[in-house]
């Protein structure tokens, strides 16, 4: 037995749901009946309330009327029968909207009132009439006088009401001015005009504020919350319903409100619902306060309502960009990718931004949460990371390792902030070998700069003596010591005045190179604390280093004969070195693998060894050169040449290299022998296995169910360095556990590396169905691999099915389409769940099931408009779009979701039609076609997955405020190059299926784009597509539904064609 806001009371049949008998009142029946022997005849009666005011009691075994009595207004709650004064006779209690609970006894004769007290409101609170009576306290003056009463009589309220509007004062924010550090707000309370001083800047929260009346000050501090108002945003405390002209809004508890003003008087927005008065929801309501940009500072629970059960657990880190906090803080609304709800506040930390660069000081480990203690990854003392945001409240930066892009919290004392400044530009030589350290706060070495090395010098770190240093793409901090600024001197002739050694440095300790002698001519470079930078000519034997200043003279002397030759001739002896280094450093040079050769040569005589080369004997097969140009070579000076070289697949043997350098004139090196082995290359070969696990282990993973995917990377072949390893995730998933990235040192043969990340799909994503990618790397020798795999496969490999899954043919047998066919579009619209009617099952399913066939099968460019864009605004203007872009195309429309009639012709029903399905909210079909046939298509096809009866999939009516309905196919005007596919006929329905999990129309329409080509003519015609039409009409008549009959209307021959290639 059940009440229906068709106005209705139903009595059912218990064995096979017939209905006995129904009883009709003046409005929608919210009440539950309660059945009891309330007049002591033996036999059961039934109690209920109707929204028309008025309690019923009824004989339950034909529905017939004993009595009724009206109260003051209509019945939300459920009546209670119990013999509350021991007479051995029931009585009953019910509360009302009128604000009282009613007493009542009953007899044969009817049911009489013995008594009603005032209980507060509707759901008896009291909250709204107290606030009511300290506002006309406060008006009068007497606040200090009011106490709460338990109960006020209807004249009272009423007498209230004409003096003070409305009841519950709502502060709304019209104006703000700053005077003598406070915070001065005025607008309006009602009808009263009032100014707030608060000094908190923040004036979304409840604090001590001062209201001015009449130029009276009253504090409110001791208002408890939600009294007075101050807040843009606030949230649906329980589950309450709204009536706005015509229409009974449902509001579930958890709802967010936006709260704003328009013409004096606030409002309400609930979703996409605008305009509904404040005062209808202002007892269910607790306002929520912006704290800003917060991030979780441990495993949350995003729930729907704070105290129901969890949605799901988010077990990482987010950074969500406003929070909507009450005011103690005890719960917060966040919004994370399309997943909002509520989670405790204590679990929530504000956060800044911060973009500082920062060195680590100590060793420390990247933490998955800002309180806790799960690692991510080490870092290293010297390491030097992003700042994205900072905790202040916890000491704590969100960081970003710029080498491996691994995001998580690193404590305060780990770190150092690195701040730089700018100083006039500087050129610097090195006076010994010197160290380049990783960060300035750290002896790390990161590399070396060598004596007598020039290094031009603009950023200094700003708490540290080091010079910013920029080499190889890498940021290095060098020590100011050891350093002397250079001047650039004018290059002229000088000479030398007594015999003098030319150094690497400025400095007494200068490595020496060789000794110039006495007359040697010279050309000054630059200066340095009294030493001189020179270059000396070829003819004196070539060179630079530094002397000192004072030996040198710009008088050229008069120089002997006999002197100039021996300054200007010498005999050069070379020597040479050489070695090999392979990659991995394990002295076998393997296939593909990067050694570098390295060839030191010297001159160690008195003369210049002109044109030297290097040669090479026996290392063509492994790609070394057999010789290379090395040019002059000065006496004293060394040359090092290095060459990196791949080398290649094929390369196995023991090899003897001998390597020697030789000058223009003959001057040789001994030879040098170097002897190496060497071993083909052994690819790694990858091979990628995987399974989903669900946690309620039906091997599907619903909307907001936890899942894990598991992969395993197995390398079958040769040994894999430095492999990276990248998981294609859709964007949607939120990753509850481990990383899409990663990257291993080594996978040896044979060796197996695991992966496991935990996901939750979003609602709004559950039906969408995408291939994962797996992209496999070896960083080092660039070998590849890739593979995909479907995410909502059946688990521990594929099942046997009776009815195909077709998302998951199409996946594994088609890509994602490069280009699309020019001359055909199409438009897919599906509306599963309405803002107020009842759902369409599958509807959202079945229009992603044809958009994937649309665009992947048939390489048409398709629109979708699915659940939330199907609007009738959304549609309406996609229409008028796609319409002018017609002319000379092939146009497909599909639509799948609640269907009716607006003139007698088929209609769709977007999303947001009112329940009373308002012909002015849906869209008929003749409106449809002759959006499009005015631009001259080529052909146009319109499916429908909707019946026109006024029932949902499920053979249910979708609206009580609506009418049966005729419905007149032949009225629809296709046009000659036109096709209508319906999923039933004039007088029949559509249903869904959950074995199919499909609409059984859309199904088996699917099944014959796939596969109904017979005649492998690459077309689809309209024969081939009906034999699936019928195939629809029997499982749908297997499973009880004889009424669902598609239909196929049109005279061309051709449904689609599949394209060329």
């Amino acid at each position: 037995m059940f009440g229906s806001w068709d106005n209705y009371l139903y009595a059912l049949n218990g064995e096979d749901g017939s209905v006995l008998w129904k009883f009709k009142t003046g409005d929608y029946i919210y009440s539950s009946p309660a059945l009891g022997d309330i007049d002591g005849d033996g036999k059961l009666e039934v109690v209920f309330g109707s929204w028309d005011n008025y309690l019923y009691a009824l004989n339950a075994e034909d529905g017939s009327i004993l009595w009724k009595v009206k109260t003051g207004n209509g019945i939300a709650s459920s009546p209670a029968l119990g013999d509350l004064d021991h007479d051995g006779k029931l009585e009953i209690a019910v509360a009302s909207r009128d604000g009282y609970l009613y007493y009542f006894e009953a007899n044969k004769r009817g049911g009489r009132v013995v008594w009603s007290r005032w209980h507060g409101d509707a759901y008896g609170t009291g909250a709204y009439w107290n606030a009511v009576l300290f506002a006309k306290a406060l008006l009068e003056g007497k606040e200090e006088e009011w106490r709460p009463k338990p109960y006020l009589s209807m004249a009272e309220v009423k007498e209230i009401l004409k003096k003070w509007k409305p009841a519950l004062p709502i502060y709304t924010l019209t104006e703000i001015e700053t005077k003598e550090g406070e915070r001065i707000h005025r607008g309006s309370w009602g009808e009263v005009d009032i100014t707030l001083t608060q000094k908190d800047k923040n004036i979304k929260v409840i604090g001590d504020i001062k209201l001015s009346i009449g130029g009276k000050i009253y504090n409110l501090s001791e208002i408890k919350k939600g009294k007075i108002l101050i807040a843009s945003k606030a949230y649906i405390t329980q589950p309450t319903q709204v009536r706005i002209k015509d229409k009974v809004i449902f509001i579930p508890a958890g709802e967010l409100v936006q709260i704003y003003t328009r013409k004096g008087k606030a409002y309400a927005k609930i979703r996409n619902i605008e305009g509904i008065p404040l005062e209808k929801i202002q007892n269910v309501i607790e306002p929520l306060q912006d704290i800003g940009k917060v991030a979780n500072i441990e495993k949350i629970e995003i729930k729907p309502f704070p105290t129901s059960k969890p949605l799901f657990t988010l077990d990482e880190s987010i950074i969500v960009d406003k929070a909507l906090c009450t005011s103690d803080k005890k719960y917060c609304y966040i919004s994370f990718e399309g997943i909002k709800g509520f989670v405790e506040g204590k679990k929530l930390a504000k956060v800044q931004e911060n973009k500082s660069l920062l060195s680590v000081v100590k060793n420390t480990s990247i933490q998955k949460y800002p309180k806790g203690k799960e690692k991510i990854t080490d870092l290293y003392a010297g390491e030097t990371v992003k700042a994205k945001y900072y905790i202040p409240s916890l000491k704590t930066y969100l960081v970003e390792n710029p080498q491996t892009k691994e995001k998580g919290w690193v404590e305060e004392g780990a770190v150092h902030k690195l701040v730089f400044k700018s100083i006039p530009p500087k050129t610097l030589v090195a006076l010994k070998d010197l160290n380049l350290y990783l960060s300035p706060y750290v002896e790390k070495i990161g590399g070396t700069v060598s004596e007598g090395s020039f290094i031009t010098v603009n950023k200094k770190v700003a708490d540290a003596d080091y010079f910013v240093i920029e080499k190889e793409g890498k940021r290095l901090y060098l020590k100011n010591e050891d350093l002397v600024e250079i001047t650039q001197l004018t290059p002229q002739k000088m000479w030398l005045l007594e015999d003098e050694t030319l150094r690497k440095s400025p400095r007494e300790k200068g490595t020496p190179i060789r000794v110039l002698l006495k007359y040697t001519e010279v050309i000054p470079i630059y200066g340095a604390d009294g030493w001189v930078y020179i270059k000396v000519p070829l003819k004196y034997g070539g060179g630079r280093g530094w002397i000192k200043g004072v030996a040198l003279t710009f008088e050229k002397p008069n120089i002997p004969k006999q002197k100039l030759a021996k300054l200007t001739q010498g005999i050069p002896k070379l020597s040479v070195e050489a070695s090999i280094k392979d990659e991995n450093n394990d002295g076998i040079l393997e296939g593909r693998e990067k050694i570098t050769f390295e060839v030191k040569v010297k001159n160690q005589g008195s003369g210049i060894a002109r044109s030297v080369v290097v040669k090479i004997k026996n290392g063509e097969k492994l790609g070394i050169p057999n010789r290379i140009d090395v040019g002059n070579i000065l006496p004293g000076e060394e040359r090092i040449i290095k060459r990196v070289i791949t080398l290649k697949d094929k390369i196995a043997g023991n090899y003897t290299l001998e390597v020697y350098a030789e000058s223009q004139k003959g001057f040789m090196s001994e030879a040098k022998q170097l002897n190496v082995v060497a071993v083909d290359y052994q690819p790694p070969r990858f091979n990628v296995k995987f399974v989903i696990k669900d946690e309620n282990g039906d091997n599907i993973v619903e909307a907001q169910e936890p899942a894990k995917l598991l992969v395993k990377i197995l390398n079958l072949g040769g040994e894999a360095k430095n492999v990276r390893v990248k998981i294609n995730l859709p964007e949607y998933l939120v990753i509850q556990k481990g990383k899409t990235e990663y990257v291993f040192s080594e996978i040896p043969k044979n060796g197996e590396k695991d992966i496991e990340i935990g996901f939750v799909v979003p609602g709004k994503y559950a039906e969408e169905i995408h291939n994962i990618k797996v992209e496999i790397q070896t960083l080092e020798k660039r070998e590849e691999a890739r593979y995909s795999f479907r995410v909502n496969r059946p688990l521990g490999g594929e099942t046997e099915e009776k009815w195909p899954n077709l998302e998951r043919y199409l996946a594994t047998s088609y890509g994602t389409p490069r280009e699309f066919q020019e001359d055909k579009i199409a438009l897919v619209i599906g509306v599963e769940n309405y803002v107020y009617l009842p759902p369409s099952k599958y509807s959202k399913r079945d229009a992603i099931l044809m958009k994937e066939i649309f665009e992947k099968v048939y390489r048409i460019k398709t629109y979708a408009l699915i659940n939330e864009n199907a609007t009738l605004n959304l549609i309406e203007k996609t229409l008028k779009i796609l319409a002018r872009n017609a002319e000379g195309k092939e146009v497909y429309i599909y639509y799948s979701g609640h269907g009716y009639v607006k003139g007698k012709i088929p209609a769709i029903v977007p999303r947001d039609v009112s329940t009373n399905l308002d012909p002015t909210e849906i869209i008929d079909m003749n409106t449809i076609i002759r959006k499009f046939t005015q631009y001259k298509p080529k052909k146009i096809v319109i499916i429908t997955d909707a019946c026109y009866s006024g029932y949902s999939k499920e053979g249910e009516r979708i609206s009580s405020g609506v009418r049966p309905v005729v419905l007149v196919e032949n009225k629809i005007n296709l046009p000659k190059n036109g096709l209508y596919a319906s999923a039933t006929g004039p007088k029949g329905k559509s249903y869904s299926d959950d074995e199919l999990k499909h609409g059984i129309f859309t199904y088996f329409l699917a099944q014959g784009l796939l596969f109904g080509d017979e005649n492998k003519d690459k077309k689809i015609e309209k024969e081939e597509l009906k034999k699936y039409l019928k195939k629809a009409e029997e499982y749908a008549r297997k499973k009880g539904h004889d009424d669902q009959k598609p239909q196929l209307r049109g005279k061309l021959p051709v449904v689609i064609e599949l394209p060329n290639k």
